[in-house]
């Protein structure tokens, strides 16, 4: 080996290691800065009195808040007024968020935040095949960061269980609305009782579906005495009703 590459290889490590130091504790004196820390207090603040309407939901839910800090070349003074901080009105309080911070008539910056919200949610227990009704044997907790769902989430079993499924639901897959749709009730060529309202009566009579039905969908149907086809609403896997 050697010798003097090796001194001049350990003299470049120390080098490297003296540079990497140096920058080390440069970046933690900025990030560590007195504004840093007033704009990243202001901005913690703001942020988790925004998350309070949803923590009082349920006490298992849980949050975790990131704040990024300032650029490191700002220099500004610190604020001797308390910092108004605002965000786009149509932000979410979860989620990344970018926010405005304002030294009143003195200066303004913007910093950028992750807000993570873990809560518990509906997912699949096993693999739900589509077209399947499901049931509360297909269905588990499973706490998850919802800021990251993008098409929803349930936090109730009672409008998914006796849904269909749209389509193929994998193990562990949270649940979301376009995953399920209401059931079929009535199949076309079903015999229905037909209702016929209005403000002082009802009549009763009897027809058959010309199409599928869900609850609360518009429907033929054709009254088995008189043969006229009608449209009504459907109530039930026995009902039709028609309004005047």
């Amino acid at each position: 080996m050697n010798y003097t590459n090796s001194i001049g290889q350990f003299s470049l490590i120390r080098q490297y290691f003296a540079l990497g130091l140096l920058l080390y504790l440069y970046s933690y004196t900025c990030l560590a800065s007195p504004l840093n820390d007033q704009v990243q207090q202001a901005a913690y603040r703001y942020l988790l009195n925004k998350l309070q309407p949803l923590l009082a939901q349920s006490p298992s839910i849980t949050y975790k808040i990131r704040i990024n800090p300032l650029d490191q070349r700002l220099r500004l003074a610190l604020c001797q007024a308390p910092l108004l901080v605002s965000q786009n009105r149509h932000s979410k309080s979860y989620g990344r968020i970018t926010l405005a911070i304002d030294c009143p008539n003195i200066w303004q910056v913007y910093v950028t935040s992750e807000v993570s919200i873990f809560r518990q949610v509906l997912a699949s227990r096993r693999t739900i095949p589509k077209k399947r009704q499901i049931t509360d044997a297909d269905l588990m907790w499973q706490t998850v960061d919802i800021s990251r769902l993008r098409h929803g989430y349930f936090v109730e079993q009672a409008p998914v269980i006796g849904k269909i499924a749209t389509k193929t639901i994998t193990l562990g897959q949270v649940i979301n609305r376009r995953h399920i749709d209401t059931a079929t009730i009535i199949t076309k060529g079903t015999k229905v009782a037909i209702i016929a309202s209005a403000a002082h009566f009802a009549v009763r009579s009897f027809g058959i579906a010309l199409s599928d039905g869900k609850p609360g969908e518009r429907i033929k149907v054709r009254n088995n005495r008189s043969k006229r086809v009608v449209e009504g609403i459907v109530k039930d896997s026995n009902t039709v009703q028609v309004l005047f």
